[in-house]
């Protein structure tokens, strides 16, 4: 995994650890911590999981501060795509679902090279849905959610699935 995947990887984990837990519950772990002497990083990953629950999500005018209308929405066109393409590479990076380039290439549907190494495909694969309109990645996202929803019950695209609807 590259070092950005890693990154978006602890904080899905992140994130999926304090959606587990209401801010009461973490609260009440946090004085039994406390009583306890335990570890102070301990403690610390607890109030950062309360934090979790906190954190606002940043409006357009945030994200592109003070820059004009139509930029705001290209900005958020542009963050939009490259979220949708990075996770998709780093989806791609599970080497237990997809152990090769040909299994990614058959679920993609975009033709590999002979003997292209899997970083190489992604980067082109991520490079191709980026220069998708809105509604061709659309149809590209439901085609590829449908094969490999079919392919099988308990795959990875449903185990993401399933987190995305309990947050």
């Amino acid at each position: 995994m590259t070092s950005r995947q890693k990154s978006l990887y602890l904080a899905a984990k992140l994130y999926e650890l304090a959606a587990e837990f209401t801010d009461e519950e973490l609260k009440v772990m946090l004085q039994e911590q406390t009583r306890m002497a335990a570890s102070v990083a301990v403690q610390a990953a607890i109030r950062a999981l309360i934090e979790l629950h906190r954190e606002p999500t940043p409006s357009v005018e945030e994200i592109t501060n003070g820059v004009s209308a139509q930029d705001a929405k290209h900005d958020t066109h542009a963050l939009q795509t490259s979220s949708e393409a990075s996770s998709i590479a780093a989806m791609f990076d599970d080497r237990s679902a997809f152990p090769t380039v040909a299994a990614i290439s058959e679920a993609v549907q975009i033709e590999c090279r002979p003997k292209e190494s899997r970083e190489r495909y992604m980067a082109r694969v991520v490079r191709h849905i980026e220069s998708m309109s809105a509604s061709e990645r659309k149809v590209f996202f439901d085609g590829l959610a449908t094969r490999l929803n079919n392919n099988q019950a308990d795959n990875f695209i449903s185990r993401w699935s399933r987190l995305i609807k309990e947050m």
